[in-house]
């Protein structure tokens, strides 16, 4: 497989994932019955961000790092880097941009929004963590 379809497969799972448990996790801590408040909803991105970009960094990269060798410890710690630098950047973007919302928001919209920001950050994020593990291969 070349690193190209490897990148493609494992963003696509990884997308897929993270959309299924953002859902499923909005669910558990909103549910479906009432408008969610936007800055609860806001203050939720941050643990959000910070999970989906460890595990859309943390499992393809260790998946990767199997087939194509090199140290797991580089990818644990430059996955929690990136999970860190996601919480502050895209989870806090998330509540300031939220906290401007002057009403509460219905549910299927929270629920979208929620479901699509846990999919494209594990998009920007799993093909960068990826790139960097395929990137070592070539490296002594």
């Amino acid at each position: 497989m070349t690193d190209a379809a490897l990148i493609r497969r494992e963003t696509a799972i990884s997308v897929a994932i993270n959309i299924g448990l953002s859902i499923a996790f909005y669910v558990a801590l909103f549910g479906l019955a009432a408008p969610a408040a936007p800055v609860a909803l806001g203050r939720d991105c941050v643990p959000q961000a910070f999970m989906v970009t460890l595990m859309g960094t943390l499992v393809p990269g260790l998946l990767t790092r199997r087939e194509v060798g090199g140290p797991a410890a580089a990818i644990v710690v430059r996955a929690i880097g990136n999970a860190l630098a996601a919480a502050v950047l895209a989870g806090g973007g998330a509540l300031l941009l939220l906290a401007q919302a002057t009403s509460p928001i219905a549910p299927t919209v929270a629920l979208a929004v929620k479901a699509v920001f846990g999919g494209v950050l594990a998009a920007i994020v799993t093909p960068a963590a990826l790139r960097a593990v395929l990137a070592r291969r070539t490296q002594p």
